[in-house]
């Protein structure tokens, strides 16, 4: 059976910074080893598609609302959710804090959450 993989960062591709390229890398290798890999991501604009695969890699993109703050409360909301909702379904979880409380947290609360 394939590990299991749900990583955690507040934006991916086609977002370019330089976590997101490490992110990807790292992703993407794992992918062709055979891990099953679930990118949370904030869904920063409409014209982003909430779900989608990139590179053999899923990515869900959550909580889109044109303020950011708002967007990033939305986005931890749902990561939650999602986590909670999926918990049986994952082996690990990496979490890539660009910020520590939009970035932590969701991991943290799902972990607390799930036991």
């Amino acid at each position: 059976m394939s590990e299991r993989v749900a990583i955690l960062i507040d934006r991916y591709l086609p977002i370019v910074g330089g976590a997101q390229q490490v992110v990807h890398q790292i992703a993407r290798r794992l992918a062709e080893r055979g891990f099953v890999l679930t990118v949370l991501t904030r869904r920063l604009t409409l014209d982003l598609p909430r779900g989608e695969t990139i590179d053999g890699v899923r990515v869900l993109r959550l909580g889109y609302h044109p303020r950011r703050i708002v967007s990033k409360v939305r986005c931890l909301r749902e990561s939650v959710a999602f986590l909670r909702e999926h918990r049986g379904e994952f082996d690990a979880m990496l979490a890539v804090p660009t910020a520590l409380v939009t970035d932590l947290l969701p991991t943290y609360l799902a972990w607390r959450s799930t036991g």
